[in-house]
């Protein structure tokens, strides 16, 4: 998913890009989950990718860290300091 026109050298991601990945996660769902520096959250569902960024309500777009604990519920650590959970329709800052 680089852009064709990316230098490729560390600048940021063009827009709709998953050009510098963090984090990659599958949830119990079989889900593929990518954090990306410069392009927020992303979600594979096996047929489609979808992409939550700060239009969705997060504070910014640099995705650090990606966790499912036990009960099954998605967290998102953002470069922030932000944590975020996923309601499975969109992101709730917890702290």
């Amino acid at each position: 998913m680089i852009h064709p026109n990316s230098k490729q050298n560390g600048e940021k991601s063009p827009e709709g890009t998953l050009e510098h990945v963090f984090v990659i996660a599958e949830d119990h769902k079989g889900n593929i989950w990518f954090g990306d520096r410069d392009a927020g959250i992303w979600k594979f569902d096996g047929k489609q990718l979808q992409n939550y960024t700060q239009k969705d309500g997060l504070t910014n777009d640099f995705v650090l860290s990606i966790y499912e604990d036990y009960n099954k519920e998605l967290w998102f650590g953002m470069a922030d300091g932000k944590i975020y959970k996923f309601d499975g329709k969109s992101f709730e800052k917890q702290f």
